[in-house]
């Protein structure tokens, strides 16, 4: 996301995918979403030859038709615009932009899982309050969001191809905002704005040490 632009456009974003994509996930398993998405990947990898991680936009929708991704193209124009380039806006970083709707289908999927498990079951069914081994609600509430927190983790890895340790602060701070509303880690958007901009080495933030901030709070 670019600089300035409100966190309320982002959710607006976030709503119209999960919404245009909600039918595609439920008629699609977990395997046929991430080949799909493997497919793109294959797809904008032949097209990326230099391989700067970024192609145009229009062969970027050639590509989600292609592959008949359900996303109204009003939608994939406010999604390019999110993870275009600072200095090429017609130039979509189809990385992130990948990553982003994988976290996306992932988080659906496991929403659909928990509403059929929260189903009333027989009357059979042992009750919650009687059962001494079923952990407690905050505990296992944390447990669940150290699990999300742990898919920005692998996200920003992945983002570092150079493996370096570092990622451009732009970069690293458009990806941060993104996952915190997908996964709704309620990151501090202050926080995030303080890690990426608060670095010792110029332009570039030290992951590791941005990662252990933010989960720490």
């Amino acid at each position: 996301m670019k600089d300035g632009e409100p966190g309320e456009e982002q959710r607006l974003v976030l709503q119209a995918v999960r919404e245009e994509l909600q039918d595609w996930g439920a008629s699609s398993s977990s395997s046929s979403s991430s080949s799909t998405l493997g497919n793109i990947e294959r797809d904008v990898l032949e097209l990326d030859t230099s391989r700067t991680g970024a192609i145009h936009q229009a062969q970027l929708t050639y590509v989600f038709l292609r592959n008949k991704v359900p996303l109204k193209l009003p939608t994939l124009g406010r999604l390019f615009h999110m993870f275009s380039k600072e200095t090429c806006p017609d130039e979509v970083l189809y990385r992130e932009l990948l990553h982003f709707l994988s976290g996306v289908a992932e988080d659906d999927q496991n929403k659909m899982k928990i509403d059929r498990s929260s189903q009333p079951r027989s009357r059979t069914s042992v009750s919650v309050h009687s059962d001494p081994g079923r952990p407690p609600t905050n505990v296992r509430t944390n447990k669940s969001w150290t699990e999300r927190f742990q898919k920005i983790e692998k996200a920003m890895d992945l983002c570092d191809t150079q493996n370096t340790g570092y990622l451009d602060k732009d970069k690293a701070r458009r990806l941060l905002q993104n996952y915190n509303v997908i996964l709704d880690l309620h990151l501090s958007p202050l926080k995030i704005a303080e890690v990426t901009h608060t670095t010792p080495s110029e332009g570039k933030v030290h992951l590791a040490s941005a990662l252990r901030y933010l989960k720490g709070l």
